[in-house]
């Protein structure tokens, strides 16, 4: 009996880490922005610091989880194509040569990614596609939405 439900737990452990880790992460703005849908090169321009204001006027806001989870793991391939420790090395050498210093404001709870988009207009987000609430708006990522199969954010 014993074995069973070790079993079972080792496969539900396995399922889990295989259904949830395949989860989108959504690209989120405040629900009153104008913003519908970026392009995959528009979404690497804010997350370089290339575009710091949005058409509609605001400064572009960064946020995303911090290190390890699914949002950030995601932000590291998609958009910034560098490994955890690349990224961390790309911001200090940035930071010591002056360059910028807009890097993404690290979050740690969904709580706290929809109080960045309360306070921040210009707020621009990765969430799971799961924790997406009625204050947050999804926006597609070159037309495509978290569900689609060619979504670049998975």
């Amino acid at each position: 009996m014993r074995t069973k439900i070790l079993t079972l737990a080792l496969f539900l452990s396995l399922y889990g880490a295989v259904v949830f880790g395949q989860e989108p992460i959504a690209v989120v703005v405040p629900a009153g922005n104008p913003v519908g849908n970026v392009s995959m090169a528009q979404l690497r321009e804010m997350f370089q610091c290339e575009r710091s204001v949005w058409s509609s006027g605001p400064r572009v806001r960064l946020f995303s989880r911090g290190s390890g989870t699914p949002e950030h793991e995601a932000m590291l391939r998609a958009i910034y194509r560098v490994s955890a420790s690349d990224y961390s090395q790309m911001w200090v050498m940035r930071q010591v040569r002056g360059e910028t210093s807009c890097k993404p404001t690290e979050l740690p709870s969904k709580g706290m990614t929809i109080e960045a988009l309360r306070a921040f207009p210009g707020a621009i987000a990765l969430i799971r596609v799961s924790e997406v609430t009625a204050e947050m708006k999804i926006v597609t990522v070159d037309g495509k939405k978290p569900e689609s199969s060619e979504y670049p954010l998975k």
